[in-house]
Order: structure tokens, then C-alpha cells, then sequence
């Protein structure tokens, strides 16, 4: 069995895989220790994430709620059935589109939040005193690009991996 080896990348590419790969190893490890702590209380960082959204914006749809956390329908559906399952958040029908499903967090939801966001703050804020505060809005700025450009892409921008598996 004969390994191949990996195609040659162009310099622009090469610094796009190494800078996606910094970007999500830093991601990752401050993920990773949210989640030590959310652990200890039965959460996701992901569960914890749509939580807070709640917590500071109030009631949103499901719909509003994937898009702002940038996941798909069924994964916000499951999201949203396991905070309901633990009493942190609820749903009632839109009263204006019964079509939809309002998500607020329950009064212990609130409750949790007003006692463990600032604990899941504190540990984000500890991993991030390596950056100085004008590395720290610089940073902000280079991900609301890179947010934007996926806005922005047509379909001639898109990769299509089958064809690049023929």
C-alpha cells in the first residue's frame, strides 16, 4: 500500500491552513477548559453559548437563535431540548407566527446565569490576558472580517469538495 503524499500548497494557501489551524487550537483549548467548569453543572459550552445569548438579548426565536450561533436548525432544535429538559430555558409559540417557537431561559435559567456567567467570563478572560487589549480588539476586528467574507461568498467562491475527490 503506497502512501501518497500530500499536494503542494501555494505560499497563500499554506498560511491559510496554518492560520485556520491557530485559530481553531486556540479555540479549542479555551473551549476545552469553559467546558472543565460547565462540566461540573451538566452544561455544553455550546448549551452554556445559547444560554447566554438568551441570558443578555432575551427571547429569540430558533431560527434567530441558529443563525446568531452560526449552527443548523437541527443542532439548535437539540440544543434547545436539552436546556428544556434541564429547566434552563422553555418555549411558547410566537404570539404574532405560531409557526415559530420563542426560547427564553426559565427564572432558574436566569437564576444559573446571574451565578455562573460571570465564573465562565472570568476563565475567557484569563486565557486571553496573553493578547494585550489593542492585540485583543485587533483580533475582534480580523474574525468580524473573516465572519463578513463568508456573508459575502457566491458560489463561484465555494469549494466543491466532490469535484476535488474525482
Amino acid at each position: 500500500m503506497s502512501k501518497e503524499s500530500p499536494p503542494e500548497l501555494s505560499a497563500e494557501t499554506e498560511r491559510a491552513v496554518k492560520c485556520y489551524g491557530a485559530l481553531l487550537r486556540a479555540t479549542l483549548s479555551i473551549r476545552r477548559d469553559l467546558s472543565r467548569q460547565l462540566g461540573k453543572f451538566d452544561l455544553t459550552a455550546a448549551q452554556f453559548g445559547m444560554m447566554e445569548l438568551l441570558y443578555r438579548r432575551g427571547a429569540l426565536t430558533q431560527r434567530e437563535l441558529a443563525g446568531e450561533l452560526k449552527v443548523s436548525d437541527a443542532e439548535i432544535t437539540h440544543l434547545v431540548e436539552a436546556l428544556y429538559r434541564k429547566d434552563l430555558a422553555a418555549r411558547k409559540k410566537r404570539a404574532r407566527d405560531r409557526r415559530y417557537n420563542l426560547i427564553n431561559l426559565t427564572s432558574f435559567g436566569k437564576w444559573f446565569m446571574g451565578h455562573a456567567e460571570p465564573s465562565a467570563v472570568r476563565i475567557m478572560a484569563r486565557r486571553l490576558e496573553a493578547l494585550a487589549a489593542e492585540e485583543q480588539e485587533e483580533l475582534i476586528r480580523l474574525c468580524g472580517e473573516i465572519e463578513r467574507e463568508r456573508g459575502e461568498m457566491t458560489e463561484e467562491k465555494e469549494i466543491d469538495i466532490e469535484r476535488d475527490y474525482e
